[in-house]
């Protein structure tokens, strides 16, 4: 048995059975049925995520944190 073999069938004894959950049957169900989904994502996407960033708006805001204390249900005395 050639070497190449022997490792596919090594391989094949330790390689489990497909699965797919349910969910993910849905899922994969869904998009075959309505392809549109994935254009939908796109946009969604591109709406809500894909925004060039503003670094100098960035800054400000990482400069205007305020610390939060350790424990915050007790009040920092001054």
């Amino acid at each position: 048995m050639s070497d190449s073999r022997f490792m596919k069938f090594v391989a094949g004894i330790f390689q489990r059975p497909s699965y797919v959950s349910e969910p993910e049957q849905f899922l994969q169900d869904l998009v075959r049925a309505r392809p549109e989904i994935a254009v939908d994502q796109r946009k969604a996407r591109a709406m809500w995520w894909d925004h060039p960033q503003e670094l100098e708006t960035a800054k400000r805001y990482r400069e205007a944190k305020v610390p939060q204390p350790a424990y915050v249900y007790y009040p920092v005395k001054d």
